[in-house]
């Protein structure tokens, strides 16, 4: 991971829509997994960390590149470490959930197995999403399906849990990567102590975890790519109000 990651001003970007997607998936988590600690691994300028502490969490831990502009943090300065996150990292402490959104495709695949590792060595349960091929994004390096993912928490013991997106699927105050790619992974031998969960653990084996939410689908349309050209929020307000008059346009 290069130490010229993301230029300043993309972490600033990101804020907004990360605080307004937490605000609605957060309070889900702490309902249906109901943490004490977090750690979050890729956190940026802390937009999920903060809303995690908002929520109650007693003891947090955000981790990501040197390159996060640290006066723009939004958790204490003392609750983020600087960390290669293409490298090994062992933290002398357990956490009741790993957090981990939109960051592994940023990851090079020969570091991928080394930061799932990583993660699983941090707590028993991992709120994980990551890109998938096309969405594209800067620097994106290592866009996989969640199955290559699935494969590798397998790997270590860890099963898929589709809790989140069900719930968010039509939420658009929810950012389309969240709602498209998030998978919360548990440890198997540890399934037993998250009762809520028990209905959306996966069986072994079980496809598809890919999909595809809708606003991606008709950006990526030759509609929406060919006939008109958008960019930014224009596209997303179109996207929108297709899916409005569809029935998929949530609250």
């Amino acid at each position: 991971m290069s130490s010229q990651l993301y230029p300043e001003h993309a972490y600033k970007d990101w804020r907004d829509p990360s605080l307004a997607s937490a605000a609605e998936i957060v309070p889900l988590i702490m309902d249906l997994i109901g943490p004490k600690s977090v750690v979050d691994v890729g956190c940026g300028l802390g937009m999920w960390s903060s809303v995690f502490l908002k929520n109650g969490i007693e003891r947090l831990q955000g981790i990501d590149n040197i390159t996060v502009p640290g006066e723009s943090l939004l958790i204490p300065r003392e609750n983020f470490m600087a960390h290669d996150l293409s490298k090994p990292l062992q933290l002398d402490a357990q956490f009741d959930l790993v957090v981990s959104l939109e960051v592994a495709e940023h990851i090079p695949e020969s570091s991928a197995s080394t930061f799932v590792d990583t993660l699983t060595s941090l707590g028993p349960v991992v709120m994980f999403s990551a890109a998938v091929p096309l969405q594209r994004g800067h620097g994106h390096i290592n866009e996989q399906w969640p199955e290559y993912w699935a494969k590798l928490f397998a790997a270590r013991g860890y099963r898929p849990v589709d809790c989140v997106r069900k719930r968010i699927w039509t939420n658009e105050r929810v950012e389309p990567y969240y709602t498209q790619n998030m998978v919360v992974y548990v440890k198997s031998d540890r399934l037993a102590d998250y009762p809520k969960l028990a209905a959306d653990v996966l069986p072994e084996g079980e496809l598809p975890l890919s999909l595809i939410h809708p606003y991606y689908y008709l950006l990526r349309s030759d509609f929406a790519n060919s006939s008109i050209k958008w960019h930014g929020k224009v596209a997303m307000h179109y996207v929108q109000a297709v899916l409005r008059r569809v029935g998929l346009g949530g609250r």
